[in-house]
C-alpha cells in the first residue's frame, strides 16, 4: 500500500465519523423533542367542546434557575407555567385562579409552606369527587394539583440542595 492508499482511507473514516457525529446529534435532537412533547396521559379530550386539554407540566431545575430558599423556589415554579397553543380558555382561567389563590396564600406565609401544602391536599380531595366535566373546574383541580406537586419539587430541591452542601463540606 502506498502513501496514498492510506490517505484514502484515512480520509473516508473520518467522513465517517463526521457522519456518526451528525447522527448522534440528530438523535439527539429528534429524543429531545420527544420529551418536550404532550404525554398522551397528559391530554384530555373535552367531549362537549371536543378539543384537547394539555397540563403544563413541572419546570425542571435548570428552567427556574437559582433560588435562595423554598418559597423563592416555589415561587419559581409556580410562575413558569406554559399553556401551550389551543388550550381552551376556561381551563386556563380555572388553572391559573388555583396558581394564584395558592400563591397569594404563600406570599403571606413565605417560612411556613407546609401550611399551604395541607390545604391544597384539601382542596383537592374535596375536588377529587366533584364531576369534572366542567372544563373551568377541571382546570381548576389541575392547577391545585400542579401546586401540589410545585410545593412538593420545591421541598426535594432544597433538600438536594442541603445534602450537596453537606457533601461539600465534608470532602466527599
Amino acid at each position: 500500500m502506498t502513501n496514498k492508499d492510506f490517505d484514502k482511507i484515512y480520509d473516508e473514516l473520518e467522513s465517517l465519523m463526521k457522519q456518526s457525529e451528525s447522527v448522534e446529534q440528530l438523535r439527539e435532537k429528534v429524543s429531545k423533542r420527544y420529551e418536550d412533547g404532550p404525554v398522551l396521559s397528559d391530554l384530555r379530550v373535552n367531549k362537549r367542546n371536543t378539543h384537547i386539554v394539555r397540563r403544563p407540566s413541572i419546570p425542571t431545575r435548570e428552567q427556574i434557575g437559582s433560588y435562595s430558599g423554598r418559597y423563592e423556589c416555589f415561587s419559581k415554579l409556580i410562575s413558569y407555567v406554559d399553556y401551550g397553543v389551543g388550550n381552551s380558555s376556561e381551563y386556563v382561567d380555572g388553572h391559573a385562579e388555583a396558581l394564584k389563590k395558592y400563591y397569594a396564600q404563600a406570599q403571606s406565609t413565605p417560612n411556613d409552606l407546609t401550611l399551604i401544602e395541607a390545604r391544597v391536599n384539601d382542596e383537592i380531595t374535596k375536588y377529587n369527587h366533584l364531576d369534572k366535566n366542567n372544563v373551568y373546574v377541571k382546570g381548576y383541580y389541575d392547577g391545585l394539583l400542579y401546586v401540589y406537586r410545585a410545593l412538593r419539587k420545591s421541598k426535594d430541591l432544597i433538600v438536594t440542595d442541603i445534602y450537596e452542601k453537606l457533601r461539600r463540606g465534608l470532602g466527599e
